[in-house]
């Protein structure tokens, strides 16, 4: 009996011990901030579209926010493509929660889905410091026919601490010249910071 208690004894220490230690690594006020944008309110007062080259052959661009029955949610959507040269979508977010002093750890994610017949498509989701114009973080991505056409993928960055409260948020077909359109229908940004 007295060995029971021993073992009881220590058993309970151990395990003080470690919720003690863990509650001090847990930190006392984490709280969380989100955005989200789905291109359902005014995107073009928000949204900005760019390319490189003008194809007589093919459409350069992008369409922001058109109404769309396969939207990833609700109802709105945008596209970029193009054959040569880069299209780009984005858009600038303040980060809220950003004071000096405090750090942010953050990630993007937008939906994408590839829309034309092409083999494959490659693209890239970034991160920019608005102050610099400087890369925060870069995901390049490749979607294929075979395993993408016309279903939403999640394009994630890897998590990122902001320099500065205001990060332009974009993604960027890089063409490949194939005699291919690439078209990636884009829907839901989310950008997410714990602190």
């Amino acid at each position: 009996m007295r060995m029971h208690r021993s073992l009881f004894r220590l058993a309970a220490t151990v395990l003080a011990v470690a919720l003690a230690v863990a509650v001090e690594a847990t930190p006392a006020h984490a709280s969380l901030w989100q955005l989200n944008d789905g291109f359902e309110a005014n995107p073009a007062a928000t949204w900005s579209c760019w390319h490189t080259v003008e194809d007589p052959s093919f459409v350069n661009g992008c369409n922001i926010g058109f109404t769309d029955a396969n939207a990833h949610s609700p109802s709105h959507a945008s596209w970029i493509q193009g054959n040569s040269g880069w299209s780009d979508i984005g858009r600038t977010v303040h980060l809220t929660p950003f004071l000096a002093g405090r750090t942010l750890n953050c990630a993007a994610q937008l939906q994408g889905r590839v829309i034309t017949n092409n083999t494959q498509l490659h693209g890239q989701l970034e991160v920019i410091d608005v102050a610099s114009w400087t890369y925060i973080t870069i995901k390049p991505f490749v979607l294929t026919k075979a395993n993408d056409f016309l279903l939403w993928r999640a394009i994630t960055t890897s998590a990122w601490t902001p320099p500065h409260a205001d990060v332009f948020v974009r993604i960027g077909l890089i063409g490949e010249n194939l005699n291919q359109l690439d078209a990636l229908e884009v829907d839901d940004l989310i950008v997410q910071c714990g602190y």
